[in-house]
């Protein structure tokens, strides 16, 4: 057991995670109401190769890779993620119907911070949080603290199909991140299925080549990424029923293990929401 565990003021912090763990995801994310902003932060020099290595360097020796990715350098990438989290630190996704995804980093610590995914639409508001988790890094705060349990890790949220689909069609008349390439990057670390289609590593090149990767290198970063997923590959399943419902992943960490996002949801709310992801 790692000698962190004794500090007074660690078992106070991981006691307050493991109550936001189980409590529902906030209106806004990790504090206050949701408000668009943070776009700026997309044409920040640096900030891709800051945004994808938070997501997936488990170490230090794996972060200059993302830097080198996008012909910078990692003090760069570390300015750029910095401004962010200074700035709104939050990125709104909106897709079908009236929903958006939230992409809402926080800085918990000094050097460490969780990211999280979740899902609103305004008629929600009345229901309990007003919003559905999809996924959160929190697990990385809790490992860089000397803690090995993954509990307060909570993945993947969303499958291929699902994450193609958000990416590519954005509700334009709604503010926030409307490039299908810049949402499809900001989305991917939510990403976790078992079964990609052959042309998944096309699609996520392409996306890298959009915010800057020489096409030289956007295949191996692709194969990278999607070769070092960050949450156990899923199976997929959409509920048997008259009406399609909203896709169950299989891995029980995940927020969509079971009817877990719909929980709480009317079924027109429900109908509307797998309609919307393409489930």
């Amino acid at each position: 057991m790692s000698r962190f565990h004794d500090d007074p003021l660690v078992r106070r912090v991981v006691r307050a995670w493991a109550g936001r763990r189980s409590a529902p995801a906030p209106a806004g994310g990790c504090d206050g109401e949701p408000t668009a902003g943070g776009d700026g932060a997309l044409a920040l020099p640096g900030f891709w190769a800051g945004y994808l290595a938070r997501m997936w360097a488990t170490d230090d020796s794996v972060g200059p890779l993302f830097a080198d990715w996008f012909g910078t350098d990692a003090a760069t990438a570390d300015a750029a993620w910095e401004a962010h989290l200074r700035d709104a630190a939050r990125f709104r996704v909106p897709f079908g119907g009236g929903h958006s995804v939230w992409v809402v980093s926080c800085d918990f610590f000094p050097t460490d911070w969780g990211t999280e995914f979740y899902v609103t639409h305004p008629d929600w508001a009345p229901l309990r949080g007003g919003a559905r988790r999809l996924a959160t890094t929190d697990d990385d705060v809790l490992r860089r603290l000397g803690f090995d349990d993954d509990g307060y890790r909570t993945g993947p949220g969303l499958s291929w199909r699902e994450l193609v689909h958000v990416a590519g069609t954005p509700d334009t008349g709604a503010p926030g991140v409307h490039d299908p390439y810049s949402r499809l990057l900001l989305l991917l670390p939510a990403l976790g299925d078992a079964d990609l289609p052959s042309d998944a590593p096309g699609v996520v090149g392409a996306a890298l080549v959009s915010a800057g990767v020489p096409a030289a290198g956007a295949a191996g970063a692709a194969a990278f990424l999607l070769g070092r997923a960050r949450w156990e590959a899923a199976h997929w399943t959409v509920p048997a029923g008259r009406a399609p419902g909203i896709a169950r992943c299989d891995v029980p960490s995940s927020p969509r293990y079971g009817p877990g996002l719909a929980r709480g949801l009317s079924r027109r709310q429900v109908l509307r929401l797998a309609r919307a992801l393409r489930s």
